[in-house]
């Protein structure tokens, strides 16, 4: 109810008062002349009519609080929400780090407790063999997905199989040598695959292609030394029936490599060769320059 309604109703109660206490006034005179009785009516129809008219102003003087009042908790509610919504999503961000905190943790104690049981060079061997392994089917699972070339791709499909395989000798030969194997990677390994992650096209295809090159030289080096070194029987065995399938890996990994730009490793050794040659001739050279 608007503020020019309610005066003209509180004019209009008086009015009414007016009008009653007139007809009061005539019915006193007529009857007994009392004029007590009528200013008694008088006071009490007045006093009636100002309260009415002091409730309607109240009403309308309510009314704008109340609206005030409605604006600046609907106002504060806004606020309250923004800022439910900031609190929610800062929660969120961070239980998501303090779970990708957590999960580190739990990797690294893992690796630590298999790291603790490897107490001899064939046992470490082990332990490092399963960190590889589980380290090249994540980048394989990904280069499934992210690399463009096909022959990458089938390159990272035939990883997937045979290293799934090779894990599974692996975990018998572990539980015959007492050995616990970690079912994790280390920090270095998962930022690796983070970075892999971030790459795209070409880049990413090369760069695979480059870090399974390398990382095949290696294991075949190291293979070969444990089928010749080991004293343990079941671990010698492991190596030794593992060996053809990895040098099978380093010889496609180059053919893959050449294909998409990277040099192989053959290569680079001859470059390497030749750097080092032309250093040698540099300084025989200023020696006889001398």
């Amino acid at each position: 109810m608007n503020k020019s309604f309610l005066t003209l109703a509180a004019a209009a109660a008086m009015a009414c008062g007016s009008i009653a206490f007139a007809a009061d006034e005539t019915n006193r005179a007529a009857r007994n002349g009392d004029q007590g009785i009528s200013g008694s009516r008088e006071g009490q129809t007045g006093a009636a009519n100002s309260s009415n008219s002091s409730s309607a102003r109240d009403a309308t003087s309510s009314g704008g609080t109340s609206s005030s009042s409605s604006g600046t908790s609907s106002s504060s509610d806004s606020s309250s929400s923004t800022t439910g919504l900031n609190s929610a999503h800062a929660t969120g961000s961070a239980a998501g780090d303090m779970a990708q905190a957590s999960a580190n943790a739990t990797g690294e104690s893992d690796i630590q407790q298999a790291l603790a049981s490897a107490n001899d060079p064939d046992k470490l061997f082990l332990v490092c063999a399963a960190i590889d392994n589980n380290a090249e089917m994540q980048l394989g699972q990904l280069a499934q997905t992210k690399a463009t070339d096909p022959q990458v791709k089938q390159f990272a499909q035939k990883m997937m199989q045979d290293h799934q395989q090779a894990q599974r000798d692996l975990q018998e030969a572990a539980q015959q040598a007492g050995v616990q194997l970690p079912r994790s990677v280390p920090a270095t390994k998962q930022q690796e695959l983070r970075v892999f992650q971030s790459l795209s096209g070409k880049e990413f295809d090369q760069q695979y292609i480059a870090c399974m090159q390398a990382g095949h030289a290696k294991a075949v080096n190291q293979y070969q030394a444990v089928a010749q070194l080991s004293k343990n029987d079941q671990i010698k065995a492991y190596a030794s029936k593992t060996l053809p399938t990895l040098q099978q890996h380093y010889q496609q990994v180059q053919q893959v490599a050449s294909a998409v730009g990277v040099p192989s490793a053959n290569e680079a050794q001859t470059a390497g060769a030749r750097m080092n040659s032309d250093i040698g001739d540099k300084s025989r050279n200023t020696g006889t320059s001398r």
